[in-house]
């Protein structure tokens, strides 16, 4: 009886030897296979951002060489997403999520888009564009000066004009 006592207790043994060895391999099965997931996701996530990111700021001009002139007016209060709607139904940029992100980062409150009409063309690039957008139209102050009894001269009306050869129109 001795002899099958010590057998079964030897198998114990083994079994639990066997079992201990089997936990820690598929412990570190799993660990691999984690790990392994991980670095690819990260790798798929950084190659990811990076193409978007790419594609963002290397956007290309919609036509190569001289393009098309193509007039847009933006609207006092458009949104920038308002404003790439409007340049990708006129042909001038293919990507309105580049445009949104580039005009974002390239426009704040002291230089936002103007309001205004714009001569752009296909040839350029979004941030041409934008750079075309955020400088202010020039405008001349024209003033009527009056003359008094006393022979001094009164500022009495100040105007703006925005073309100059529209002043001149209405002096004549």
């Amino acid at each position: 009886m001795s002899k099958s006592r010590s057998k079964k207790a030897g198998k114990k043994d083994s079994l639990k030897t066997l079992n201990a060895v089997t936990m820690v391999v598929s412990r570190f099965g799993i660990r691999i296979i984690i790990y392994s997931a991980l670095i690819l996701l990260f790798y798929f996530g950084i190659n990811k951002a990076y193409n978007f990111g790419y594609s963002i700021f290397t956007t290309k001009a919609v036509a190569a060489g001289s393009g098309v002139d193509i007039t847009v007016t933006i609207q006092k209060d458009m949104t920038h997403e308002e404003i790439a709607d409007l340049l990708k139904s006129k042909g001038l940029i293919q990507d309105t999520t580049g445009f949104r992100v580039q005009a974002w980062m390239y426009t704040d409150s002291k230089y936002p888009i103007q309001p205004g009409t714009y001569e752009l063309n296909t040839s350029q690039t979004i941030r041409e564009m934008i750079e075309v957008m955020i400088v202010e139209v020039e405008t001349e102050t024209e003033t009527t000066v009056f003359a008094t009894e006393s022979g001094h001269g009164e500022s009495e009306e100040s105007t703006e004009v925005d073309n100059p050869s529209e002043a001149e129109q209405s002096n004549e």
